[in-house]
């Protein structure tokens, strides 16, 4: 896999995922009470890293010289992956989270 191919991988879901594999095991390495976090920060920074990845991913193809700068071309589908790849990343789980009432 060449460097161009490695940018654009990490603009699609699959590359996105792989990236918060790596990133989220230094994680766990580097602050061990990650696990005891609340699930919302726990979502928030999946979310923030999720949208991270591509976008950093876009930063450099535009850096290399390999896009041109544009929101429609270059960081709007950035964007839409991190989103959905925090979308499925979620859903994936949503089985899981227990049902609390609302709190009035």
């Amino acid at each position: 896999m060449s460097w161009l191919e490695f940018l654009l991988w990490l603009l699609t879901h699959e590359g996105i995922n792989a990236a918060l594999g790596v990133v989220l095991s230094f994680v766990f390495d580097w602050y061990p009470d990650f696990d005891s976090l609340h699930p919302r920060v726990k979502r928030l920074a999946m979310a923030g890293l999720c949208l991270f990845i591509p976008l950093l991913g876009a930063t450099l193809l535009w850096l290399g010289g390999y896009r041109a700068l544009s929101w429609e071309d270059l960081y709007w589908p950035a964007v839409r992956a991190g989103g959905l790849a925090f979308l499925g990343n979620q859903l994936a789980h949503v089985r899981d989270l227990k049902r609390k009432p609302l709190e009035a």
